[in-house]
């Protein structure tokens, strides 16, 4: 009985803790990698470089506008 006391249920709490713990350190590292990620891209974006649009300008399609020549 003191045995199961002593031993046995202190150790399933460490071990149920040390659980928890090595989720909680692989979460913190999936945030940090994100962030850095995240940082990662922002300072390698070069400023010069324009901005690209997903839809495509009249000059890339070759459309004349609105204008009608005739």
């Amino acid at each position: 009985m003191l045995l199961d006391i002593f031993v046995t249920v202190p150790l399933l709490l460490m071990t149920n803790i040390a659980c928890y713990m090595r989720v909680g350190i692989v979460l913190i590292c999936l945030i940090v990698l994100l962030a850095v990620a995240i940082g990662a891209t922002s300072v390698l974006q070069d400023p010069r470089r324009p901005y690209r649009s997903i839809t495509p300008t009249s000059a890339q399609t070759g459309a004349r506008g609105l204008k009608d020549d005739g």
